[in-house]
Parts: structure tokens; C-alpha cells; sequence
């Protein structure tokens, strides 16, 4: 079932649309262009997508782009600046959990930071395999748990709590008890439930038969950039290293590749620098 729209003023749609915009021309377009994914003419859906800016991008690019989320005032707000922005986009509300429910089949799956917000990440990853064609391909990004801002407490503003890095490391009681109310707190109480970690999603995928093609990792990650002015900086080889790149990498991008049960054995994993 859709989520309740939600009251938001025109200027934060508009920041909203800009921000998935310019993260899709700074990391989802390059990322793929550098996989040597092709997007042009091909079927791509954006799961969970907000008010559709990455889809806008990847349409520009030229892709039959489709965007689903369960906020119907975000798909509203949406569909009104892709069109007065002049580009063809397909909008729906949806839910990306949902198993079975669409006859559509798609090349190219999106999921950014949709990931860590959902306390069952097999079921998300089934319900997209469902809705790609065989071998398709999904791009999964998310900030890892116990990164220094996993918990997207940068967000929280005028709460102690948002100068804190790394505050996920401390007892979850104690941070529900100092998390005052307000925009995000729900958020983060959703983030503390559901810890996806970078063991825990590279355990769902291969549970869920995908294949990781290729996985970029970042020390500062490229929506921290556009939100705070930083510079992006990649360590895609603190991957291989399992404790450190639970702790200091702000963020993640992985290629999938949907794989037949009677597929042979994962190709080797290749990090993009």
C-alpha cells in the first residue's frame, strides 16, 4: 500500500529533484559507463526513487526510464518537474517490496540508499529479480551501518546527536532515548532496526543468486559532497579488508547481475578504483 503523501513545500521538492540529479550525473551515470553498462534504449527502473531526478538523468541518457515510490506527494511533485523540465518520464507509486506485482520486465534496476532502510533486504533483492529480465542487472548503493555517519545523523539538525560520528557503535537504547523528535528521527530509529552492514548485504545478495560484478567503496561518498561541499574520495580497496571497510567507508556502490539457479560460480570480484 502507498505511504500517505506527505506535506512538503515546493522549494524542498525542487532541492530534492536537483540533489538526485546531480548525484545521478556524478555517480550512477559514470559508474555504470565505467561497468560498460548501456542504458540507451534499455528498460531501466529506479525503486524507491523520490521525486525521480536519477530517473530524469538516466531518461536524458537515453533510457525508457520508469520510477516507482510508495510517497504519492513525491510522485506527484515529481511528474510536475519532469515535465516542466520537458523530459519524458514514466512515474508510479509503488512499493518496491512488493513480490509479483508487475508484468514489466526490466534490463537495469536502481536502487539507491533505499537498501538500509528496509529490515529485509532478501525480500527487496527477490522482489527486483522478479521484475528484471533474465541476467538483468541491479545498482544497489547505501551507506554501510557502522560507517561514521551510518546512521545518517547528519541530517538530524539542532540535535547533539549530529555531531557524533560513528554513533551507531553505541548501545541503541541510548541513542533512542537522546533522539529528540523531529524530521529524520524516524529515520534513524528505521536505520537502528534494520543495520545493514557491507557482510550483511554481500550475504543477501549471493543468497538471492546475484552475481557482484563490480563494487566501488567511498572514504567520503559522493552525497556527502553535493550536501556539505567535500571532495568525493574512493577506497575501493578498503573492500577486501572486512573490519575497516565496516568502519571508514561512507558509502557503497555494487553492479549485480541476476544469475539462473543453475548458473556456474561467481565471476572473480572486481573493485573500480
Amino acid at each position: 500500500m502507498p505511504v500517505p503523501s506527505r506535506p512538503v513545500a515546493a522549494a524542498q521538492d525542487v532541492r530534492y529533484w536537483n540533489l538526485q540529479r546531480a548525484l545521478a550525473r556524478l555517480q550512477v551515470v559514470p559508474f555504470l559507463r565505467g561497468a560498460g553498462v548501456e542504458v540507451t534504449g534499455r528498460m531501466v527502473l529506479d525503486l524507491g526513487c523520490g521525486e525521480g531526478g536519477v530517473a530524469a538523468e538516466l531518461a536524458l541518457a537515453g533510457a525508457r526510464a520508469v520510477g516507482v515510490d510508495r510517497d504519492a506527494g513525491r510522485i506527484a511533485a515529481g511528474r510536475g518537474l519532469a515535465a516542466a523540465a520537458g523530459i519524458e518520464l514514466d512515474l508510479r507509486v509503488d512499493d518496491a517490496r512488493r513480490e509479483g506485482g508487475s508484468e514489466d520486465r526490466y534490463d537495469l534496476a536502481i536502487l539507491r540508499d533505499l537498501l538500509e532502510h528496509v529490515p529485509e533486504p532478501r525480500r527487496v533483492l527477490r522482489a527486483t529479480a522478479d521484475r528484471l529480465v533474465p541476467g538483468g542487472r541491479l545498482v544497489i548503493s547505501f551507506p554501510p551501518f557502522y560507517s561514521p555517519f551510518g546512521l545518517h545523523q547528519q541530517l538530524l539538525t539542532g540535535q547533539p546527536l549530529r555531531w557524533i560520528p560513528c554513533l551507531s557503535l553505541l548501545p541503541r537504547t541510548w541513542i533512542e532515548r537522546a533522539l529528540r523528535p523531529g524530521p529524520f528521527a524516524a529515520d534513524i530509529r528505521e536505520l537502528l532496526h534494520c543495520r545493514l552492514s557491507i557482510a550483511r548485504f554481500e550475504n543477501a545478495v549471493r543468497a538471492e543468486g546475484f552475481r557482484i560484478v563490480t563494487r566501488r567503496g567511498y572514504l567520503v561518498r559522493p552525497s556527502h559532497a553535493l550536501r556539505f561541499g567535500l571532495p568525493v574520495i574512493p577506497c575501493s580497496p578498503l573492500l577486501r579488508i572486512p573490519l575497516a571497510r565496516e568502519l571508514a567507508i561512507s558509502g557503497v556502490i555494487y553492479l549485480l547481475r541476476a544469475s539462473p539457479p543453475e548458473a556456474g560460480p561467481p565471476a572473480p570480484l572486481r573493485s573500480m578504483r
